[in-house]
């Protein structure tokens, strides 16, 4: 897998390519007056050919210099976007398949999805709410499916970062199977709060048996 450095190289190469070669591509063809690149007016030479006697006159038109700087700033707020979008990104995902692992490995889920992110209202401004929706699929059906849904609520009322700001958790206990030309499923859908979770988990008796 990727290494903790590889968004911010792949930010770093993004800016150097589009954002730096973008400036030099267009003071090389525009910038007739002093021939200068970017890297010539950061180094202060002029290019002249070696045949030519003339001195270059003047400085660079200013709209070049405002042009130059700001695709400059442009890919520069993109790169370092784009890089704090992954890292957030990368983060979600890895507390995701860390939750996903901790479910399956308590031996009665055979599979599970676990989605996190943030449903509106059509036409409804401020109803945004965030949720984290898990679907665990049992090897066989729970006697007791609410407790079964207190118990996947457990691992991530423990687990989870971030657990706390979610608005809605919803866990669907799930049971069947699918061979192609027949399936039949069995589903049980909970839906709490975190402090709705919290209060199940504190006149639950007897000690958790998914806490980890």
């Amino acid at each position: 897998p990727p290494g903790p450095l590889a968004p911010l190289l792949t930010s770093l190469s993004g800016l150097a390519i589009f954002g730096v070669g973008g400036a030099i591509l267009y003071l090389y063809l525009f910038n007739r007056k002093t021939r200068q690149s970017l890297h010539d007016l950061m180094a202060r030479t002029y290019v002249i050919p070696g045949n030519s006697s003339d001195a270059v006159q003047g400085s660079v038109w200013s709209v070049h210099r405002v042009v130059a700087g700001v695709w400059l700033a442009i890919f520069f707020l993109i790169s370092f976007g784009s890089f704090g979008w992954y890292a957030f990104q990368n983060e979600t995902m890895t507390n995701l398949l860390d939750l996903q692992a901790r479910i399956q490995s308590t031996g009665q889920v055979h599979t599970s999805g676990v989605f996190v992110g943030m449903q509106q209202r059509w036409g409804e401004p401020g109803s945004a709410i965030s949720f984290l929706k898990v679907n665990a699929i049992w090897k066989e059906w729970p006697v007791d499916p609410e407790e079964a849904a207190n118990r996947v609520g457990e691992l991530i009322y423990y687990n989870f970062p971030g657990y706390s700001e979610l608005d809605l958790v919803e866990v669907t206990i799930t049971y069947g199977y699918d061979i192609g030309i027949a399936s039949s499923w069995r589903r049980a859908v909970f839906q709490f709060s975190p402090g709705e979770m919290g209060r199940r988990l504190a006149v639950r008796s007897g000690s958790p048996r998914f806490r980890s």
